[in-house]
């Protein structure tokens, strides 16, 4: 058998879509069922919890305090989506891995792979370990983290295929919504866009080759624009949701920049370099208090447990600066300054301008 055939139609193709069907229905009979934990952890499971419940009901993300815009709302808006169609957490994060295989196998017949071939994929990725164990009994983003991934990456397979550019239109929209649900369900999802880039150059040169430098540029014109006004598009909406609920527009926490204003003059204060994963060392708070009053009223917290997990402390016992910000949050609302998002801006700028 050749490894790479045409997409033509054969007499197989009922077969195939029945050998996928029952692929499905062994995946979803073994694990869609399998009970879930939602662990009371306040900036993760519960709070993607309370979110998607917030979500359902039109809330929002729901009433503010500090925990509020700590993680982006594409997971939590997934599980809403669940909750309001009726479909159980486990179930839906399975259709979800299915789905994304779909997406897969289709890219991969466009591409010429052999019907066989490429059900060996879908068969071996369907039951590959990654999407069977570890944290995909939780609540939390990275039990669909994969499936948001392989869409983003079948969806750019399907740009490397021939077709017409009113189809690779509808492609790119449905690339452009897999990222914007994969971009704001992680803070760190700038890297998609070098995905993106390394995956749209392959279908640039193919392009080239096959039609001409016009050809190519107009795939990339037609590839490029949804992508980039979905993502911008959706980042605007959320910012302006949180504007109307809470009174600034700002995307999650952290990028606010009056809060990155205070763990920038906190973290600057360490002689190492400025870096998420280096440790705040309690001399160092310490002599900021002295010159800071605000930094002092949280001096209970930052000297308590609080945050102090075995993996959010440095050899040494001082707390890892991204584990500290939750920390600080977490200290100036014990002290009322959360009460809206306007009134934690104040504090931090008030924090920052001390130091």
């Amino acid at each position: 058998m050749s490894l790479v055939e045409s997409p033509r139609p054969d007499r197989n193709r009922l077969l195939c879509a029945l050998a996928l069907l029952v692929l499905a229905a062994a995946r979803i009979g073994l694990m869609g069922d399998i009970p879930g934990a939602c662990r009371n952890l306040e900036v993760d499971d519960f709070l993607y919890a309370r979110s998607a419940d917030a979500i359902a009901e039109g809330r929002w993300l729901g009433d503010y305090d500090w925990k509020t815009l700590t993680k982006m709302p594409g997971y939590p808006a997934w599980l809403a989506l669940q909750r309001l169609v009726g479909l159980p957490t486990r179930l839906g994060q399975e259709l979800l891995w299915i789905g994304a295989l779909l997406a897969l196998f289709s890219a991969l017949r466009r591409l010429g792979l052999g019907r066989f071939l490429a059900l060996l994929v879908f068969s071996v990725l369907l039951f590959h370990p990654v999407a069977a164990w570890g944290q995909n009994n939780l609540l939390v983003r990275e039990t669909i983290h994969h499936s948001q991934v392989l869409l983003v990456a079948a969806f750019l397979l399907h740009l490397l295929a021939p077709a017409s550019d009113l189809r690779r239109l509808g492609q790119a929209v449905l690339l452009g919504l897999a990222t914007v649900f994969c971009w704001y369900s992680r803070e760190e999802s700038l890297w998609l866009v070098g995905v993106l880039a390394i995956g749209l150059l392959p279908a640039f040169l193919l392009e080239r080759r096959r039609a001409g430098t016009g050809a190519a540029m107009r795939l990339l014109f037609i590839a490029v624009i949804p992508v980039a006004v979905l993502v911008h598009a959706a980042g605007l909406g959320i910012r302006e949701l949180n504007r109307a609920h809470y009174g600034a527009p700002v995307l999650i926490a952290f990028e606010d920049p009056d809060f990155k204003a205070a763990m920038g003059a906190i973290m600057r204060a360490e002689p190492e370099p400025e870096h998420p994963f280096h440790p705040i060392r309690d001399e160092t708070l310490t002599e900021l208090m002295t010159v800071s009053p605000a930094l002092a009223e949280l001096r209970g917290a930052i000297e308590g447990p609080a945050f102090r997990a075995s993996f959010m402390l440095d050899p040494e016992g001082n707390r890892i600066a991204n584990f500290f910000t939750f920390l600080l949050r977490a200290a100036s609302a014990e002290k009322g300054r959360h009460a809206s998002l306007g009134a934690a801006k104040a504090w931090y700028r008030r924090i920052a301008t001390e130091i």
